[in-house]
């Protein structure tokens, strides 16, 4: 490809540097495909997601995880899972494609082939880019980044180069875009980041609107989908426990927040949470960040024949635009993710200083220098910071170290604990968790759970009540109460809790299997027996209610034969009782 439409010539010297950058960038996450997934959010696009089940449930393309609709990014995860799980894997191949993208992007710019390398150096080490390389759950980053470089480049190929049809690329651009927005609604900022960018380039740009008006359309269609997805999800945030004058100064933050920790990428998190409120109100630098921004757009205007500066802002401005919290979404303030797309107009800046910078005599030195600095104080930062993405309980220590009001980090790591039968740590996560934020049910009911698990069954009982009086329909506190009535004898509050919980579930095994139980232990076996054969109906291969059923059948004086074929099916489906039980008696299964 002849990314300059003025010479016949191509410079491969660059292209063989541009392995290098692309080595480096593999070495900084050459970790992650080890990694295991997170019990954020992995589970709800991948171990969880009914989309996911062999045979899959539900449609695809309607499918709307966490807030978001993004059903090309489900696809390429699908597809992940068919071809061995490799879904770390597949992030870092996308992410150096990104690399390799941004230098064709930048080269595309007019800017010169080493500061393009630059830049692409940057794009590909930052520190600020691992939680979207990192995360699985990332994958719409990587994705939809690699559609819309791919629809950027396509577009200004079509505008310059006239030895390819312009047509044909002009389509390939639209069906591009139309693509990254199927992978992340982020997307839609395209078509003003074309403008911009060619606007300080080449000035009046009448045709180029014209020829952007179906990227418009995309964008707000999909802008309209983004919200009412979030809508569904209810992830708008309502923040009234904030003025609207402390709300104001969100976005503001947030664009200084992104911009710092570009330069200074240390004390990373997967999580900055909202400011806490005192009695002085927000700290200082919330309320000040709308006076700094000002000061930055006076600056702008004073130099405003200095172009590249405020395109370069612009850039970076527009692609923050859909994250600035403008309307408040999620928990998080920041997030380093939302870095990922808006360092364009940053490395927009770097570029054309690295260009401008003439390398003579000894200034070529402190270039080499700047260079060797930069590349090895990013690469080693970014190569530690993708440690802690490798599996939840790393993660979500690294959190509540530095940021321990996070309810949600408490809460995680408090079930990774409990994974790992530490049941013990698991309470004082889920204690902390409680009381950062007191109207998290689930919280609540974990805390409640664990309470059983240590024995404790008369303390469990308040936590899962507190968890109902919430979300009086949460159905595992309410299975997880009607097991402690259950262990402290009170049948029959056990009982009317179970089958209340089948209201609102009535697909949950678990009560049926309990509700069966309790029969069994008042001695109404064949109520019993009804409701073990319904958790069966439902779900065949259920080896607790394989075990219960053989149990009552033996209770109800059918033949032990019957029972066997019961505890040899339990047996099979790894149930340890039953396999112990068959042992002993010499039964092989």
């Amino acid at each position: 490809m002849n990314l300059n439409p003025n010479s016949s010539r191509i410079n491969y010297l660059p292209w063989i540097y541009l392995f290098g950058v692309l080595g480096l960038t593999w070495w900084v996450y050459s970790l992650t495909p080890n990694f295991l997934l997170l019990l954020w959010d992995d589970d709800k696009y991948i171990t969880d997601n009914p989309l996911f089940f062999t045979p899959p449930k539900g449609n695809i393309w309607k499918a709307i995880i966490a807030g978001n609709y993004h059903p090309l990014t489900l696809i390429s995860l699908r597809l992940d899972k068919q071809f061995g799980e490799i879904y770390h894997l597949t992030n870092v191949i996308l992410h150096l494609l990104n690399t390799t993208l941004v230098y064709v992007l930048f080269r595309l710019f007019k800017f010169k082939p080493w500061g393009s390398l630059f830049a692409a150096l940057i794009f590909g080490i930052h520190p600020l880019h691992v939680e979207s390389v990192a995360w699985v759950s990332e994958r719409k980053d990587v994705l939809y980044t690699a559609f819309l470089l791919g629809s950027w480049i396509v577009y200004l190929i079509s505008s310059t180069n006239k030895g390819l049809p312009n047509k044909f690329n002009y389509v390939i651009s639209i069906l591009l875009f139309i693509l990254a927005c199927l992978s992340k609604g982020m997307a839609m900022v395209l078509p003003f980041l074309i403008i911009i960018e060619l606007y300080f380039r080449r000035g009046n740009l009448k045709l180029e609107f014209i020829r952007l008006i179906p990227f418009f359309c995309v964008s707000i269609f999909f802008a309209g989908v983004a919200i009412w997805a979030q809508g569904q999800f209810s992830a708008i945030r309502l923040a009234t426990d904030f003025t609207t004058l402390q709300k104001i100064s969100f976005p503001f933050y947030g664009w200084f927040f992104y911009l710092i920790k570009s330069i200074y990428c240390w004390k990373l998190s997967a999580v900055y949470p909202y400011p806490t409120i005192t009695l002085a109100g927000l700290p200082w630098y919330f309320m000040a960040a709308p006076f700094g921004f000002m000061a930055i757009l006076l600056f702008l205007w004073i130099f405003r024949k200095t172009s590249f500066l405020l395109s370069g802002f612009l850039l970076y401005t527009v692609a923050l635009l859909p994250v600035l919290q403008i309307i408040p979404v999620g928990n998080a303030i920041t997030a380093d993710r939302y870095f990922y797309l808006s360092s364009i107009g940053v490395l927009y800046i770097i570029c054309f200083f690295w260009d401008k910078w003439k390398a003579i005599k000894l200034e070529i030195y402190l270039k080499a220098i700047l260079f060797l600095g930069i590349t090895l104080s990013l690469s080693i930062v970014a190569r530690e910071r993708t440690k802690v993405w490798q599996n939840s309980r790393v993660l979500f220590t690294d959190v509540v170290q530095q940021f321990p009001q996070v309810a949600v980090a408490q809460y995680n790591l408090g079930i990774t604990y409990a994974l790992e039968k530490q049941f013990s740590s698991a309470l004082i996560c889920y204690l902390n968790a409680t009381q950062a934020n007191p109207g998290y049910a689930d919280a609540w009911t974990n805390l409640g759970v664990t309470y059983l698990e240590l024995g404790r069954n008369v303390e469990s009982v308040g936590p899962l009540l507190r968890a109902l009086e919430i979300s009086p329909t949460h159905v595992d506190a309410l299975n997880n109460l009607g097991v402690a009535y259950e262990r402290l004898g009170n049948y029959s509050e056990a009982l009317k809790t179970y089958r209340k919980g089948l209201v609102y579930n009535p697909g949950k095994l678990e009560l049926y299997n309990n509700i069966g139980f309790m029969f069994e232990k008042t001695n109404v076996l064949d109520s019993a027996k009804y409701y073990y054969e319904t958790a069966l109906r439902l779900s065949p291969g259920y080896a607790m209610a394989m075990v219960n059923m053989g149990n009552i059948l033996l209770r109800l004086g059918i033949s032990q034969d019957s029972a066997d074929v019961w505890f040899i099916n339990a047996a099979k489906a790894g149930h340890p009782g039953a396999q112990d039980f068959l042992r002993n008696r010499g039964i092989a299964w």
